[in-house]
């Protein structure tokens, strides 16, 4: 699988002010994996170590502080999604991740991930 995400619509470093609109867009090509069930994992880090998941499993889909799986089920062709909208956001750096692992056991199994990233500065 071929997981993207982008801040902003660009997959490369942004800065941003605070109240600057900051959009996370997430998406998948499933590929040969098509079917295959995984964990998906959409997730946020701070600069000083904190961790934010998106929760998919528990309504209303909404970000939360931790790290835990975002979702599990087949591998799909998941086309642009806005994972996050937002404005004045705090301060600092974020690194935004976006992937799946093909073990579904809502653990991050590292040589089974497939993922991509996108870091986001705000001033």
């Amino acid at each position: 699988p071929i997981p993207f995400i982008q801040a902003n619509h660009t997959d490369a470093f942004i800065a941003i002010n605070s109240g600057d609109t900051l959009t996370i867009t997430a998406g998948l090509a499933a590929k040969a994996y098509a079917g295959s069930n995984a964990d998906w994992w959409a997730a946020a880090s701070t600069q000083d170590g904190a961790w934010y998941y998106f929760d998919y499993l528990h309504a209303p889909a909404q970000w939360r502080p931790g790290l835990a799986v975002t979702w599990q089920g087949p591998i799909f062709n998941l086309s642009a999604t806005d994972l996050l909208t937002i404005s004045n956001l705090a301060p600092g750096t974020y690194t935004f991740y976006f992937g799946v692992d093909t073990v579904m056991d809502s653990q991050v199994t590292m040589d089974r991930l497939f993922y991509d990233t996108v870091v986001v500065t705000i001033h």
